[in-house]
């Protein structure tokens, strides 16, 4: 078997991890220094970057790594492709690999595509931006251009202009700000296949943020791409233009969308990776049956592609639940959420870690997620430990 580099030390790269191991490969993590769970463990592991092309492709010719792969993060992803090219590996050009990772370049090419898109101008300072983004009455949206996995990101009214870009600038890779308007209307998160150039939408979510927080998930329910559903068709429309004219020819697709109440969408971000808080891995095939990290291993090491499956409804809707605690948990408490009926995977503090607790006000701040089959049974047993555990808050 090969030898793969795995870009990224998180909770949500094990189960790309667990299917490399299952497949016989020997496995290199890589990731920097911190307190990333994958960074022990029945694999070997490197402290570089997964951003840095150079020391990655150095450390590969070093000891022999055949391909990368990574899911559920952005960051590596423009970097495995340039990878991947000195290596003489299947690749996707540059071009289009910013059309995934590069906001500005995923604008154009949806303008480019017919598509909605929101206002947007990018610069280098503040003092550039139009003097439409300070005279406007809605709110606006800050962030970098370059994916970042939601570092940076601001939404506001323009009074809070300053604050926001010098936060955006901050988590900048190429040192300029993208300014967007706010799309009203309800954030869909889509979820998607690409084989042979061809686009699946495979399950389309609910999503409700925290209250306090808005703009930081707490849960979320997935169900099967119904087509006679007619928010979903303009959903799966707007994902399948886009990526079928992007030049991907095989992958999974994480989009946001923003759907209004007659049912147009428009198209906010989308990355060639899987969803996070386990949705490309326990998520996806608990509500459509298509297995993403086997596909995604596929994908990039250039193995033989695997047909377009026929589309399948398990039946099951599956979802996650982030929370907050107005004090530390305790084991007792840690072991009972592990515990609840039709737990898919979570991912929760070890009983003598410290943790946050109150109201999160970035994402790292939350505590789970608790991913699982939205079953009777389950919702059932999460209200009543809500009630034995009023210190407890989810969404």
């Amino acid at each position: 078997m090969s030898t793969v580099g795995l870009l990224g030390a998180s909770a949500f790269q094990k189960p790309l991890l667990d299917v490399l191991l299952h497949d016989g490969h020997e496995v290199i993590v890589f990731s920097p220094r911190g307190p990333y769970p994958l960074l022990t463990g029945p694999h070997q592991t490197a402290f570089i970057d997964v951003r840095d092309v150079d020391a990655l492709h150095a450390h590969a010719r070093e000891v022999g790594i055949d391909f990368f792969v990574t899911d559920q993060t952005d960051l590596p992803i423009a970097a495995i492709h340039a990878l991947h090219e000195r290596m003489d590996r299947p690749h996707l050009p540059a071009e289009v690999v910013s059309r995934f990772t590069d906001k500005r370049a995923m604008r154009a090419h949806g303008q480019s595509c017919g598509l909605a898109t929101p206002r947007w101008q990018q610069v280098s300072d503040v003092t550039e931006l139009d003097s439409f983004w300070t005279s406007t009455e809605h709110r606006i949206v800050v962030k970098p251009p370059d994916s970042q996995g939601s570092r940076g990101v601001g939404i506001g009214h323009p009074n809070q202009l300053p604050a926001m870009f010098s936060e955006a600038k901050r988590f900048s890779a190429s040192g300029s700000v993208l300014v967007e308007s706010f799309i009203e209307g309800v954030e869909v998160p889509v979820e998607g296949c690409v084989v042979s150039g061809q686009y699946r939408t495979l399950t389309i979510g609910e999503r409700q943020d925290f209250a306090g927080a808005r703009g930081i998930p707490a849960k979320a329910t997935y169900r099967p791409y119904d087509p006679k559903n007619p928010a979903h068709s303009a959903l799966d429309s707007v994902v399948r233009t886009y990526v079928e004219r992007s030049g991907v020819e095989n992958g999974i697709t994480h989009a946001e969308l923003m759907l209004t109440v007659s049912n147009e969408a428009t198209l906010v971000e989308i990355a060639l990776r899987g969803g996070a808080s386990f949705i490309s891995s326990h998520i996806v095939p608990a509500v459509s049956g298509f297995h993403a990290g086997h596909h995604l291993v596929q994908s990039f090491s250039g193995a033989p592609i695997d047909p377009m499956p026929n589309r399948t409804n398990t039946g099951h809707t599956a979802g996650f639940h982030y929370f907050w605690s107005e004090r530390p948990l305790t084991a007792h408490e840690l072991q009972a959420l592990r515990s609840l009926p039709d737990v898919l995977a979570a991912h929760l503090p070890e009983p003598d870690a410290t943790h946050h607790f109150g109201l999160p006000r970035h994402k790292p701040d939350r505590l789970g997620p608790i991913t699982a089959l939205h079953t009777g049974r389950h919702l059932d047993a999460l209200a009543e430990f809500s009630v034995r555990h009023p210190h407890i808050h989810f969404a």
